[in-house]
């Protein structure tokens, strides 16, 4: 029973004295009842002097320091309240910015949208202008050739009358005379005959010429220019005309003409002097660091070590399933030095040895070389499975563990890895490539000399 229970008991049985004693009088009531007041009061005091000499030691500073800390924790959550309500007022704004610039966009893509088909429209416009000025370019050029080789035609057939009127004159002239020969008569219808062959084969060449650019369609050359000129033609068909005329010998004379007179040309001299010729060593006699394949593995090995470092969860199983393919690239690289050895140690190229052990010499090197390029391409497969392993563990191995550093460093060992393994295959195959072709290239040789 605590203390205010036991004053509370003690009043009661008090007043049932006082009750039972009967009362005569107000007076007698009022002094118990101040009795009453100071017996609590001593009563109150005590217990409380009581409860404080009954607390722990460091209880005042404990409060003290709870005090303390609630204002603390109500200071921040204040300070929280205030970062809240301006990241609400912040998000407002940008929303607001953002609508803004949208509408900006779209404002302005409308009209680079207007300003495309404007320009399409005009290019469309400029090309059908360009198409119809060619198609009349090409008429008017067409025009001006035919009333070239018109002209040129007409001119030819005057100046052929009138050197047939003169010719006649010329005849009459000599009848009259007395003076006329046989031989001269006969050689000047020769060169008469020849002059009308000049012409008709000039008017023959130029409407060839029109009717072929015309089916062509093409813009034509001009008549007087490099092209079909009159002077060229005239040349040629005079010299078909003396071939093909009556006599050979008593033709008119033509002077000697060459139409590449005018050019500069180089006299053709023996260029046996300035032949060079590359050699390349043989693939087979260099060695396995010359194939760079070592230092890459070494870059490989300490990529491998740290992506052990970063890894965690999934991740950790990507460096035991790349430590695979590097054994596997390790000891291809190996196989291959040493077939190198051994091909350096027994030269196939030897012309000491003989003949048939040089030939199974070769065929053992080239059989070997065979199989370890089917390895190289097993390998190659392999390697792609294991990089879609690879790829499907680190999509999904990403969790919240990862902070954005150490995801950026594993993807970039991830990329560095496979980069490698990529250059090892090409410098592997490459290698056998040309370790093949040479030892085919002696086999050809071989077939070669036998056949001859």
């Amino acid at each position: 029973m605590s203390d205010e229970e036991r004053t509370k008991e003690k009043r009661r049985v008090y007043l049932c004295s006082n009750c039972n004693g009967g009362c005569s009088s107000n007076s007698n009531t009022s002094s118990t009842t101040e009795e009453m007041k100071n017996l609590l009061t001593t009563y109150l005091g005590l217990s409380f002097s009581v409860f404080l000499g009954l607390l722990p030691k460091y209880s005042l500073t404990y409060v003290t320091s709870l005090q303390s800390r609630n204002r603390v924790l109500a200071l921040r959550l204040f300070e929280a309240e205030e970062q809240l309500r301006q990241v609400r007022a912040r998000r407002k704004e940008d929303g607001r910015a953002n609508a803004r610039a949208a509408e900006i966009l779209a404002e302005h893509r409308s009209a680079w949208l207007e300003t495309e088909h404007s320009l399409l429209n005009r290019l469309e416009d400029a090309q059908a202008v360009v198409s119809e000025l060619r198609a009349q370019v090409e008429s008017l050029e067409r025009e001006l050739l035919v009333a070239r080789s018109t002209t040129a035609i007409v001119a030819s057939g005057e100046n052929a009358v009138a050197r047939r009127e003169k010719t006649e004159d010329g005849e009459e002239e000599r009848e009259e005379e007395g003076e006329v020969s046989e031989e001269e008569v006969d050689e000047e219808e020769r060169v008469l005959l020849y002059e009308e062959g000049d012409e008709e084969g000039l008017e023959l060449d130029e409407m060839a010429a029109i009717l072929y650019q015309q089916s062509l369609k093409m813009p034509l050359l001009s008549m007087d220019g490099h092209g079909l000129g009159t002077q060229n033609n005239a040349i040629c068909h005079s010299t078909d005309s003396n071939w093909f005329g009556p006599s050979n010998s008593s033709a008119k004379p033509i002077p000697d003409f060459n139409p590449w007179q005018s050019l500069n040309y180089d006299s053709v001299d023996p260029m046996g002097d300035l032949k060079h010729v590359t050699t390349r060593e043989s693939p087979w006699k260099t060695d396995l660091e010359s194939s760079c394949v070592p230092s890459k593995m070494r870059v490989l090995e300490e990529e491998l070590t740290n992506l052990e470092n970063l890894g965690k969860g999934d991740i950790s199983k990507i460096p035991s399933l790349m430590r695979k393919q590097a054994k596997r690239y390790q000891s291809l690289s190996v196989r291959i030095d040493d077939l190198c050895k051994r091909m350096r140690a027994s030269d196939p190229y030897d012309p000491a040895i003989g003949a048939e052990l040089r030939i199974q010499r070769q065929t053992e090197f080239l059989m070997e070389a065979k199989h370890l390029r089917h390895r190289a391409t097993e390998t190659r497969v392999k390697l792609n499975t294991v990089q879609s392993e690879t790829l499907n563990i680190s999509i999904f191995s990403f969790g919240e563990e990862f902070t954005p550093e150490a995801k950026l460093r594993t993807r970039r060992s991830l990329d560095s890895i496979r980069n490698n393994f990529k250059e090892i295959q090409r410098n592997l195959e490459v290698w056998l490539a040309r370790i093949l072709g040479d030892l085919e290239g002696m086999s050809r040789m071989r077939e070669y000399s036998n056949m001859w």
